[in-house]
């Protein structure tokens, strides 16, 4: 609840809007310069790949919203909320040792 409450209320430099189907994300809102080397320009915008989400999720730079119809923001996900979109299901095809490697080369 607490990390909920901290989550909300902290201003975070981008937003995105996380799309299961396309098992991607679409940037809405990208202010920073923390972002510059994450993600790719498609037809559709800027996006991220899935442990690109997971990544800046994790620290509290990206805000992830499910769709709220056509480009909208719909409801913001806390951060276990985003890895189960992105690792849970059936459609995963990201494993979490994938993950974990990728943060740790981003980390260091």
């Amino acid at each position: 609840w607490q990390q909920r409450d901290i989550q909300d209320g902290a201003a975070v430099e981008c937003a995105a809007i996380w799309h299961p189907q396309q098992r991607r994300a679409l940037l809405t809102r990208r202010r920073g310069q923390v972002v510059a080397s994450f993600g790719s320009h498609g037809a559709d915008g800027w996006v991220l790949e899935p442990e690109e989400v997971l990544y800046l999720a994790e620290r509290s730079t990206l805000a992830v919203h499910e769709p709220g119809g056509g480009r909208a923001e719909g409801r913001r996900l806390s951060v276990p909320e985003v890895f189960e979109a992105v690792l849970g299901g059936r459609a995963a095809d990201l494993p979490f040792a994938s993950y974990a490697v990728f943060a740790h080369l981003r980390r260091a």
